[in-house]
């Protein structure tokens, strides 16, 4: 293998991964993915939604305990036949589904049940089976919402966006396919169902196939205000111990309101909802609102989004109820380490970080009119929305919650098998990696490495000495320049026992003459390596199964 790759012209990379070129529906399939839990991302259009999902398990096998088959007031109960047509992708897995209502007095349904307890889009292929075009009820599970859709002899996707009225939680989803009028008996084929959790949405997005587990997909990942795209967007797993994170009068246990008042789904959002929360002082002085949390002696970060009304300033404290910081647009009087980042539409997401001594905790927001007061115009307003409340040193992408805190898993993005072996050359070759990260860690945190074999090339950085290039082993071939938080780079280390090479941005070269023999390598891991994940964006990684000549190296690294 090693052999037949080196005889390739050494100018084209065998992999080429261009995070910015990539979307939901051409993410390379070589990379295997994994995150167990919901995530959010900021798309295309700059709106913050989650990334591709389907909650639903066996997603298009229906002959599946998971899929209700029942009958009721005499209707028939459903006859599920697998791989009985041609699918809408020229495959044979489309199912049979045939129904009988009996007279229209009866039901006949297949039925499916998703626990998630927010806003789905639920979809489904459907095809007529009989050469006639037939009427179908697509409903959800509370009958709130539904439809009924002429399925004819060509493939349609049809969906449902389902809500529960007043509340905007679901909590309860199904799909029911039942005949109407004079439509008793249904002979149907079905493909590819999907309930994916959204925010503004009112179109399914491309479908994810399922078996046994859920499906949580990749997030590439847009800026919010330019809507350039910044790459695959890679964290550590978190929690948000902030229950009820969008704070309003709906769930007033939640919160305390101190000389403010609290006017639930009264603006925009940075999801592109109407969620935001319209907090108006009733008083002169110290108009916030705050709830008790459950905090360590730890570094903590506290973190809301933020939108100016008639008053124009919002103070947040640190999660032990200490020094507040101020905010406008920009950072104005603060007891600790604070960032604002502007995410379009007037919103900002306002942070602030502290080591906590144990101390009772709390959330605490504020609005005022001027920096570092507490005086406010009685009557004057602003906007929050999206609190966060998570245990590190910065502030990771919002975690909604509702009654309880929420934890989002680690993101893990590798390359394994035979869509690794395809292009690794075992005992030299060079990778080009351009990386963002969000923080520069006190440990060790890797941002590529060939699997957690002793021995085998790896790139990162560390707080003491920045970007690095290493050995599993720990040793250190050498450092780059330091990490700029936010600011793009791009790393290049060429490998070869004895002849180690790498450089920064294009910057100077330096070499390692480590002659250690390098490790059997089977996977490469990106954005998560034996020693730590990345937190923050990958845009590209190149791979060339040859060590390139030192006069080269720069002009690769770009």
């Amino acid at each position: 293998m090693s052999n037949r790759l080196l005889r390739r012209d050494h100018r084209t990379p065998t992999l080429d991964l261009n995070f910015l070129g990539m979307n939901e529906a051409t993410f390379d399939k070589r990379i295997t993915f994994s995150r167990a839990s919901h995530a959010t991302m900021y798309d295309s259009t700059g709106k913050l939604t989650f990334a591709p999902n389907n909650v639903w398990t066996y997603s298009n096998d229906f002959t599946n305990g998971a899929w209700v088959k029942w009958a009721a007031s005499g209707g028939s109960t459903p006859v599920v036949t697998a791989n009985a047509g041609t699918d809408p992708f020229g495959g044979n897995d489309a199912t049979r589904l045939q129904l009988n209502h009996n007279g229209g007095s009866g039901v006949s349904a297949l039925e499916r049940i998703a626990t998630t307890p927010s806003v789905n889009i639920v979809s489904i292929w459907m095809k007529s089976n009989t050469g006639l075009s037939q009427n179908v009820t697509l409903s959800d599970h509370e009958g709130i919402t539904f439809s009924v859709v002429v399925v004819t002899t060509s493939w349609q996707r049809f969906s449902i966006k389902a809500t529960a009225a007043g509340t905007g939680i679901i909590l309860g989803t199904r799909t029911g396919f039942w005949g109407t009028g004079a439509d008793q008996v249904l002979d149907i084929l079905i493909y590819g169902a999907q309930c994916e959790l959204v925010t503004y949405e009112t179109s399914p997005r491309p479908y994810n196939a399922t078996t046994t587990a859920a499906y949580y997909g990749p997030r590439l990942e847009y800026d919010p205000v330019t809507l350039a795209a910044k790459g695959l967007l890679v964290e550590e797993a978190r929690t948000n111990a902030q229950a009820y994170s969008i704070p309003n009068t709906s769930a007033p246990a939640s919160w305390t309101y101190n000389n403010v008042t609290a006017a639930a789904d009264n603006a925009a959002s940075p999801d592109g909802t109407t969620t935001a929360t319209r907090l108006t002082s009733t008083s002169t002085n110290a108009a916030y609102i705050y709830r008790a949390q459950t905090v360590t002696a730890d570094v903590w970060t506290q973190s809301v989004y933020a939108k100016k009304g008639t008053v124009d300033w919002v103070w947040v404290r640190a999660a032990d109820n200490s020094a507040a910081t101020y905010f406008n647009g920009t950072i104005g009087t603060g007891g600790a380490t604070s960032t604002i980042t502007a995410v379009g539409n007037g919103w900002y997401r306002c942070t602030v970080t502290s080591t906590l001594g144990g101390t009772p905790g709390y959330s605490v927001f504020g609005i005022s009119d001027a920096d570092n007061s507490d005086a406010v115009t009685n009557g004057g307003y602003a906007f929050v929305w999206g609190a966060q409340c998570e245990l590190g040193s910065f502030a990771t992408s919002y975690i909604p919650t509702t009654t309880a805190s929420v934890t989002r898993a680690v993101d893990a993005v590798s390359i394994t098998g035979g869509a690794y072996s395809q292009w690794y050359n075992q005992s030299q070759g060079t990778i080009s990696i351009g990386v963002t990260a969000f923080k520069d860690d006190v440990n060790y945190t890797g941002i590529f490495d060939f699997n957690n074999t002793t021995n085998t090339p790896s790139l990162g950085h560390h707080s003491s000495t920045a970007w690095q290039a290493w050995l599993s082993n720990g040793s250190i071939l050498g450092s780059f320049g330091a990490v700029v938080v936010g600011a793009r780079t791009n790393l290049i280390l060429a490998y070869k026992s004895g002849e180690h090479a790498f450089t920064q941005d294009a910057g100077a070269l330096t070499t390692s003459s480590d002659s250690t023999i390098l490790a059997i390598a089977t996977s490469a891991r990106i954005g998560l390596s034996g020693v730590g994940p990345h937190n923050g964006y990958i845009s590209r990684l190149r791979y060339w199964p040859t060590r390139i000549a030192n006069s080269e190296l720069r002009a690769r690294s770009v």
